[in-house]
């Protein structure tokens, strides 16, 4: 067996363990709709979700600190990564109330924690945020990307969540989206 096909029966394991925190975090990124309504049965997984969360923030924040690396001080760096932490859970509170509200208008009986549960998971693309430390047009476009498929992601969360259709799910995770924006961009 070579390297490369045990890496693949590693990550067809950790999938196959649907509750699997990786496994879930997987599923999200293919944007898997199965997935939440696993996640809606499952109120253990509310920390998986946080965890998914702290590690997107963390992500954006070590890309930030190494990219302040020699220009900054310690102090400054530690600034940037807990920003970015708070700006992760910030907008994933706000997002899940969103949609708790959009729910009750739309009268669609749905609890907060499977929406925490479920915008936590469709921050999983949001690890890949460390990639950004490559700097200059990449970054942009890394970045880019990253934010596009964590939008996707939270449509799908959405929509599978609150079950309404794509255009309110999809609305509904542009402005989440852009007010994560705001608020990554206010604690940079």
């Amino acid at each position: 067996m070579t390297l490369a096909q045990a890496n693949v029966n590693m990550v067809v394991a950790l999938h196959e363990r649907e509750g699997a925190l990786i496994g879930r975090m997987l599923r999200a990124a293919r944007f898997d709709a199965r997935l939440y309504q696993e996640l809606q049965a499952d109120p253990t997984a509310t920390v998986q979700a946080l965890a998914v969360v702290l590690l997107s923030g963390l992500s954006l924040g070590i890309a930030g600190v190494i990219g302040f690396y020699g220009q900054e001080g310690l102090g400054a760096q530690s600034l940037v990564l807990t920003r970015t932490i708070t700006a992760a859970l910030a907008g994933w509170v706000v997002l899940s109330l969103l949609g708790l509200l959009v729910g009750q208008l739309l009268n669609k009986p749905i609890a907060f924690p499977a929406l925490l549960r479920a915008i936590g998971f469709a921050n999983a693309p949001g690890l890949l945020y460390i990639l950004i430390m490559i700097g200059g047009t990449m970054a942009l476009l890394t970045n880019a990307a990253i934010l596009l498929w964590t939008l996707l992601a939270m449509t799908v969360a959405l929509r599978n969540t609150l079950l309404v259709s794509l255009l309110p799910s999809f609305l509904l995770a542009v402005i989440g989206t852009v007010i994560y924006i705001i608020m990554r961009n206010m604690t940079a």
